[in-house]
């Protein structure tokens, strides 16, 4: 999901994702005519040892960042989190599928959230068609 929604605190983390969104994307482009087909696995949250204090060295906190750590704090769900044992059959169902989609969303909690992010781009993009129309300009 990092690769779909940006989170406040995790600018670096979803930067990395959202450039291999656009690698993968890209490269789905160029593979098709040799009859390959590319999934980008999108997964929301998994129980693993992902950000344990084993995991994660934390810097100290600066406080001007404080309601950016809470904001990311108040969008977890814990019933968001998914078994990462359930990942596997999800997978191979689009392994073995025979047009395989090009994204894959795992996890109850991926769609809701990406969806609802899409809609307000869309919004803003319509809201702003015409000054974007206009940047075109007459040559």
């Amino acid at each position: 999901m990092a690769g779909l929604v940006g989170e406040p605190t995790l600018g670096l983390y979803n930067a990395s994702k959202w450039a291999l969104e656009g690698m993968m994307d890209a490269l789905s482009r160029e593979v098709a005519h040799l009859g390959i087909k590319v999934t980008i696995i999108e997964p929301g949250p998994y129980a693993t040892e992902f950000a344990s204090a084993a995991s994660v060295k934390a810097s100290p906190e600066i406080p001007a960042y404080d309601e950016a750590r809470r904001a990311l704090l108040a969008g977890f769900d814990p019933a968001d989190v998914a078994d990462p044992a359930a990942t596997a059959p999800a997978v191979f169902s689009a392994i073995d599928a025979t047009e395989p989609p090009l994204r894959l969303a795992l996890g109850k909690a991926v769609l809701p959230r990406v969806r609802s992010q899409y809609t307000a781009r869309l919004s803003l993009w319509d809201e702003w068609a015409d000054v974007s129309a206009r940047a075109h300009g007459n040559l």
